[in-house]
């Protein structure tokens, strides 16, 4: 994402946790010198007291919260930095506009995502809820798995995963694969 988005002339950088120390210093110094324009984070990052001073004097135009059904479906319980977005809103020195965008949020839920972004008299855009070429299927690959040798588990595992995408692909369907901790994504 981050080539796609250089590619576009748009000067962004990334910071989360992954991101080793030298870089990470490198981009909060982008941002408080003004040289970015475009930051992806983390709910997390955003509590973080340089964080918040960095965006705050480089004036932030703009926050768009993805996937903010998460606000409501899991909030505190699963990322409870998530519950906190609104409070780094409110204490910016300039309020910023706010995009909150998700496919998933129940209708009677709308007015909850307002009150916790403290989103004033927000514009809502609704696009078709019927997408019918998308199918969702959980699969647990693995799980009955049981070994004292950890790489062989997780070699079986990565093996019936691989398994599992190719026959997808071989049907011309594409994929996304969740996995249910940040070490799994990185494989």
């Amino acid at each position: 994402m981050m080539n796609r988005l250089k590619r576009l002339g748009i000067r962004a950088v990334l910071l989360n946790s992954d991101v080793p120390p030298a870089s990470y210093n490198d981009a909060l110094s982008s941002i408080e010198t003004g040289q970015v324009n475009c930051v992806l984070t983390t709910p997390e990052q955003l509590e973080k007291k340089r964080v918040f001073h960095a965006l705050n004097s480089a004036g932030v135009a703009t926050v768009i919260v993805d996937e903010v059904h998460c606000l409501l479906d899991y909030g505190g319980d699963f990322r409870p930095a998530y519950d906190r977005i609104g409070a780094f809103i409110q204490h910016l020195d300039q309020r910023p506009i706010i995009a909150a965008c998700t496919a998933t949020l129940a209708p009677d839920s709308i007015k909850k995502v307002e009150k916790s972004l403290s989103m004033k008299r927000p514009v809502l855009i609704r696009g078709p809820s019927d997408r019918p070429k998308i199918r969702q299927n959980i699969i647990e690959i693995g799980s009955e798995l049981t070994c004292k040798q950890l790489d062989l588990v997780e070699k079986e595992r990565f093996q019936r995963l691989e398994m599992t995408i190719k026959h997808h692909l071989k049907k011309g369907d594409a994929a996304i694969v969740y996995c249910n901790t940040v070490n799994a994504n990185q494989e």
